[in-house]
């Protein structure tokens, strides 16, 4: 298995322990983080700083990339698994995809890139590279099919991982809040990068929250404890009843009255809990005057695509907007109808993502391609 970034360490997760669940006999072993270590995958290197955003970033980890991919496809030659599953991470899956072709090995692909959004002709690169596509969003299985890529829609594996959560029941409590006060919870991404472009941002539409609703306390949920430090040093230039917190990032979405949220798999996991959220991506300016051009799908937050309507705003922002967020969450805080509105709109996107067993099914096609071989 190969995944390199958060969510895809948490499928690859579930992935994992279903598969072992299943044939227990099995060895899963890849390039992932410590969701798959813990579920079993033996982690041949951690994945979870190859995640990168722009150019710049994106150049300066290209050689390392290129290292790793050279090590992965030397480490194949000496012991060729019988299935290799790429989990999202397109820049380097498609790459080790391309590489596999002339090799004895089943590849898989375990959540599609989102074609459906963006960079859409990597979907013939996909159908050259690969021998299944795994989806686990509706409408993707339709596009692929219509390219003539083999595919089979299995459901989406956050229910799998959401149901065997353990969550702290006392942490409410721990915060302290009263009777009145008014969780809000700020999302800006897990990679260091989503969080210098996203948490000013956030923190600036939650001073004017607090303004307009002093009973408003604000939440942060920390990642990783390297960044603890400077994301409550960035917290610190504000004025705000303010709190990073280590971890705790599901207690968060559940105890919220509302979530802003950087657009990905954290606006789902907001919506298995039913917490309203204002979605938002930020992009540099000129990304924002050329995104007509190149984004493909009519939202860009996951619960609005699947749901095939705006259930919650959502925000593409070329520059900060801070008051139109606050404004958008204020909304969700303070109308009981567009709330309403909102949570009716959720449990409809929670039916479909919250199916047990979608881990289970693609565990499933994994083995029996790795049983027949390439």
């Amino acid at each position: 298995m190969v995944a390199g970034e958060p969510s895809g360490d948490m499928h690859g997760a579930s992935l994992t322990q279903a598969i072992l669940e299943l044939a227990p006999e099995a060895e899963v072993g890849g390039l992932g983080g410590p969701l798959m270590a813990a579920a079993g995958c033996h982690i041949m290197r951690d994945m979870m700083d190859m995640a990168v955003m722009g150019l710049g970033r994106g150049a300066a980890k290209i050689f390392k990339a290129r290292r790793i991919l050279g090590e992965t496809l030397k480490y194949f030659d000496k012991e060729p698994p019988d299935a290799l599953v790429l989990i999202d991470f397109p820049g380097f899956n498609l790459a080790l995809a391309r590489a596999m072709r002339k090799r004895p090995t089943a590849t898989v692909y375990y959540i599609s890139p989102q074609i459906w959004a963006w960079a859409g002709w990597r979907i013939r690169k996909i159908k050259k590279r690969i021998q299944k596509m795994i989806c686990i969003l509706p409408f993707e299985k339709e596009i692929y099919e219509a390219a003539g890529v083999p595919v089979e829609y299995v459901g989406h594996p956050l229910g799998d991982f959401m149901a065997g959560l353990k969550l702290d029941d006392n942490f409410a409590k721990g915060l302290g809040l009263g009777p009145g006060d008014i969780p809000i919870g700020l999302l800006p991404g897990s990679r260091k990068q989503e969080i210098f472009r996203h948490l000013p941002l956030m923190l600036k539409a939650a001073r004017i929250i607090h303004g307009r609703e002093p009973r408003s306390k604000f939440f942060v949920p920390c990642g990783t404890r390297e960044h603890l430090n400077w994301m409550k040093e960035m917290a610190g230039g504000f004025d705000l009843p303010v709190e990073i917190l280590s971890g705790k990032t599901f207690e968060v979405m559940k105890e919220a009255r509302v979530c802003l949220v950087k657009s990905g798999t954290a606006t789902l996991q907001c919506a298995y809990f039913l917490t309203p959220m204002v979605i938002l991506y930020r992009v540099n300016p000129i990304a924002k005057v050329l995104s007509p051009l190149v984004v493909r799908s009519p939202y860009i937050g996951l619960p609005n695509l699947i749901a095939a309507e705006k259930i919650v705003p959502e925000f593409l922002l070329g520059t900060d907007r801070a008051q139109d967020v606050a404004g958008a969450a204020l909304e969700l805080i303070l109308d009981d109808e567009a709330r309403n509105k909102a949570v009716e709109g959720l449990k409809k996107v929670r039916e479909k993502i919250a199916l047990p067993g979608a881990s289970q099914r693609a565990a499933k096609i994994i083995l029996e391609m790795a049983e027949k071989g390439h």
